[in-house]
């Protein structure tokens, strides 16, 4: 499930950037290729997942738009290969960095339906009263 689109990304990025990242063809058409558009929003959106899982119950109750941004910044650099310029580059290690606040609980999602309970990595047993004891052994 992407958060993003086509459209979307074509609202936050040139179009002319956007059909040199994808237009792939030997005989290139000028248009952006869908399918690797798609691919890349679907990489992103897996990524995104990875991390929002960890504190969120998926498929989310609402998309908030900072996962549309996010997704956008990874599908983008996603689709560069090898060559992403400073900007893309940065812009993508700053998305990875506010999934991984996301996962350890040093941010939130505004979304309704929140963040799960709490999960506590303690163990709590109740042992009880001793039956045997030191004092209770003396004199057999």
């Amino acid at each position: 499930m992407s958060y993003a689109s086509q459209a979307i990304m074509l609202t936050k990025f040139s179009e002319r950037e956007l059909v040199q990242l994808t237009d792939r063809a030997d005989e290139p058409t000028g248009l952006i290729d869908a399918a690797r558009m798609a691919q890349a929003l679907t990489e992103a959106a897996n990524i995104i997942n990875s991390y929002i899982a960890a504190r969120y119950d998926l498929p989310l109750a609402s998309v908030p738009d900072l996962l549309v941004d996010l997704e956008c910044d990874i599908a983008r650099f996603k689709l560069y290969d090898s060559g992403a310029t400073e900007e893309v580059r940065t812009r993508y290690e700053d998305a990875i960095a506010r999934l991984k606040a996301i996962s350890k609980g040093e941010a939130v999602l505004d979304i309704a339906g929140r963040e799960p309970e709490s999960r506590d990595d303690q163990v709590y047993a109740d042992v009880g009263q001793r039956i045997m004891s030191r004092d209770g052994l003396r004199g057999l």
